[in-house]
């Protein structure tokens, strides 16, 4: 039961850090900050990582891919923007 407990828990921490990374995300992309907002993905799917080092919860990891998707679609926009202000 104490393992059990012991990833439920685990879980829903990864949820809520994921749940916090998207909120600082949105929040920060508002404000035209794309790389706070990128630090907030990345740091998140570090600690993520650490949590769960092999196997990953299934929610958990539908979140995770979330996550990754944001962080390579923040990347590309900072590339296009940093290429407009060059031009």
């Amino acid at each position: 039961i104490e393992l059990l407990l012991d990833a439920e828990y685990k879980q829903l921490y990864a949820i809520a850090i994921m749940n916090q990374a998207l909120k600082i995300m949105a929040d920060a992309f508002a404000k035209n900050d794309f790389i706070k907002a990128q630090n907030a993905i990345n740091k998140s799917m570090e600690e993520i990582k650490l949590l769960f080092p092999e196997a990953i919860d299934r929610d958990v990891e539908n979140l995770y891919k979330t996550l990754r998707e944001y962080s390579n679609i923040l990347t590309r926009y900072k590339k296009n923007i940093y290429k407009r202000k060059s031009q």
